[in-house]
């Protein structure tokens, strides 16, 4: 996968999320490498990816100033990778943290990122991304 800009935003928030996690050590599941994932069209898209598994964290970002635009993960889970494809953007999932969804406008263009987070040693990883214009 080619390098992408990474928003600073999101690796920040990924960062926060994990060092305030209170849970003792957690065996990671799900998913162990690249991800493609897949939007659909329109401003309330929806996100998948394959190889199917589980994901910690779902940002969406705008592109011209890395506005976070929807944040969903970060469960209280004994596992925080509980999210499974596919995901409505602003659709919500029991257990899982979400920040309200802002409104996607049509020919404005978004990145979608799938992370997991590591709460044990911190940080995440980014599994995969797409960009999309509703």
């Amino acid at each position: 996968m080619p390098h992408r800009r990474f928003p600073g935003k999101v690796i920040l928030g990924v960062t926060l999320l994990a060092a305030c996690s209170t849970s003792g050590p957690v065996t990671l599941q799900g998913c162990r490498g690249q991800v493609a994932v897949a939007v659909t069209e329109g401003t309330v898209p929806t996100f998948s990816w394959t190889p199917e598994c589980l994901m910690s964290e779902i940002v969406v970002a705008r592109v011209s100033d890395d506005s976070v635009m929807w944040r969903f993960g970060h469960s209280t889970a004994p596992s925080d990778e509980v999210i499974r494809p596919p995901i409505s953007y602003g659709v919500t999932q029991p257990g899982v943290v979400s920040t309200t969804a802002q409104d996607l406008q049509t020919g404005t263009e978004y990145l979608v990122l799938v992370l997991s987070v590591d709460i044990v040693n911190g940080g995440g990883y980014l599994h995969g991304e797409a960009s999309f214009t509703p």
